[in-house]
């Protein structure tokens, strides 16, 4: 019978052979340090957070907020750039390198992606949103909503209820200020003596202006 330092000169023969060849099939497939910049072939300008996918060792990473990578690959592998709106661009490693880094620039093209027109209904099924058109308030016609605005009730009612809009408030602050040169460098006037004033004022009053206004 065999001893068992016999079987044991055994395993470690067959554990070194194994290992020599494993050693030997890495010896064309060294680890290089990838690095490099993506960006944009129309403006030079960074593609940020670009995909960098090895798709021989199946795992990538993503540029960083100005186009930078840095990832360990093998000599032989395929890489790929991909980022939205930008079409994908693939390389391979060179074999044969003079030292165990590599450096490039990647240019990326843009690229327009037109997605089919999709509509948003708010029904489920077809048969609930006949009935909610059928059961639709249609506004009015465009010539019908030109008479309502037009109308002349309807405006004296807008005009007295509504605050004045920013050209109104505008022209009043400078009316106001037109009439304050008049009497600038000396005493303001007291319209209690105008009688320019006193005639508009019974005029108004006659008019009805100081009335109040009752809405119905």
């Amino acid at each position: 019978m065999l001893s068992r330092s016999f079987y044991f000169l055994i395993l470690c023969f067959l554990l070194g052979s194994n290992a020599s060849n494993l050693h030997a099939q890495r010896g064309g497939n060294n680890l290089i340090q990838f690095s490099g910049m993506v960006l944009a072939a129309d403006s030079l300008s960074p593609v940020y957070y670009a995909g960098v996918y090895n798709l021989t060792a199946k795992r990538g990473e993503l540029s960083n907020a100005q186009g930078f990578f840095s990832m360990v690959v093998r000599t032989g592998d395929q890489i790929r750039f991909t980022a939205v709106g930008y079409q994908p661009a693939i390389i391979t490693i060179p074999d044969q390198l003079p030292n165990d880094t590599y450096s490039i620039i990647q240019f990326l093209a843009q690229d327009t992606i037109e997605l089919p027109t999709v509509t948003v209904r708010p029904y489920p099924v077809p048969s609930q949103f006949e009935q909610a058109f059928l059961m639709l308030d249609l506004p009015n016609t465009e010539l019908q909503q030109a008479k309502e605005n037009l109308d002349r009730e309807a405006a004296r009612r807008s005009y007295d209820v509504l605050a004045m809009d920013g050209s109104e408030n505008f022209d009043l602050q400078m009316r106001q200020y037109l009439q304050s040169t008049y009497s600038a460098g000396q005493y303001q006037p007291i319209q209690l003596l105008n009688p320019i004033a006193w005639a508009a004022f019974f005029k108004a009053l006659k008019k009805g202006d100081f009335k109040r206004r009752k809405y119905h």
